[in-house]
């Protein structure tokens, strides 16, 4: 499907809202009135806000009301598509809708342990919605042909995008991804089991990992990289996990996962600047293709 540049954009919004690195100063949440819930919870309802308002643009069926709801996208989008949402969908928007308002209108305190993960669950449902309703995968939009846009003029931007680059590959070269060869050991958190997986490629923003179990997008994790006699830690995101959103799997056949670096200390970083470098200039690595990572 072509989408227009308005509805990509705005699509992309929404995924970048619910991946965005958490500040390193923000306040844990410690209670069920933490600000930060509060406000990763209008930062949700803002991001499914987007994508449904997109979604319903690219299929003709803006809810013809003046004050419109999550839960209204839902009602037209019936109409014009023809098939039963998902039911897990609407009862998610309709939740949203009612901890949001109570929060906010009603100084209620959403429940701390229901909402834990409300921007990873927002994602999942969106990459879902996008998959259902446009036949397009959340994570792929940045290569999606716009039906306004002019061919690129540089033809290397539209051989990367065919490699699979993401976006910010396409406009800083330095976080293009070079295929290597090694080993992670990989856990969720600092107190998780330690899990095993192969480095497919790398670049100075993350990683994609080939692993038996991959985690869900939105989990962090802690890493030790072995790469050419390199070691280093890092904290990372998981922000890719091939199939894994749209068929509701998470673990248990062989898969892998796309990594974005969080945290690292300068010694590691400057290791992982010396190992980029080592990977340019060898001639056996090459800018990586699939599997994507970042």
């Amino acid at each position: 499907m072509n989408l227009s540049r308005k509805v990509r954009d705005q699509l992309i919004l929404s995924r970048q809202l619910l991946t965005m690195p958490e500040s390193q100063h923000s306040t844990a949440p410690g209670s069920p009135g933490s600000p930060l819930l509060a406000r990763d919870l209008i930062v949700c309802y803002g991001a499914a806000e987007l994508a449904l308002a997109a979604i319903c643009v690219q299929l003709d069926c803006v809810p013809d009301k003046k004050e419109i709801c999550l839960p209204d996208y839902f009602a037209f989008l019936r109409k014009t598509v023809g098939s039963a949402c998902e039911a897990q969908d609407v009862d998610f928007v309709t939740e949203l809708h009612g901890v949001r308002s109570s929060s906010q209108l009603r100084s209620l305190a959403p429940d701390l342990r229901r909402w834990t993960r409300v921007k990873q669950e927002t994602l999942e449902h969106v990459a879902r919605w996008c998959q259902q309703f446009l036949g397009l995968r959340l994570l792929d939009l940045e290569s999606a042909q716009s039906a306004s846009a002019p061919p690129p003029a540089d033809s290397s931007e539209e051989t990367a995008t065919k490699e699979g680059l993401s976006l910010l590959a396409l406009r800083d070269p330095e976080r293009r991804r070079y295929e290597c060869f090694g080993s992670a050991d990989i856990r969720l958190g600092l107190v998780g089991l330690l899990e095993k997986g192969r480095i497919a490629n790398l670049s100075a923003g993350g990683c994609y990992i080939t692993t038996d179990s991959p985690y869900e997008v939105g989990e962090e994790v802690e890493m030790t990289l072995h790469v050419n006699r390199m070691s280093f830690r890092v904290t990372g995101s998981v922000v890719h996990v091939p199939s894994s959103v749209a068929t509701g799997h998470r673990k248990g056949s062989p898969s892998g996962m796309g990594v974005q670096f969080m945290k690292m200390s300068a010694g590691s970083r400057t290791r992982l600047k010396e190992l980029i470098g080592e990977l340019k200039s060898s001639g056996k690595s090459r800018p990586a293709k699939r599997p994507g990572g970042l």
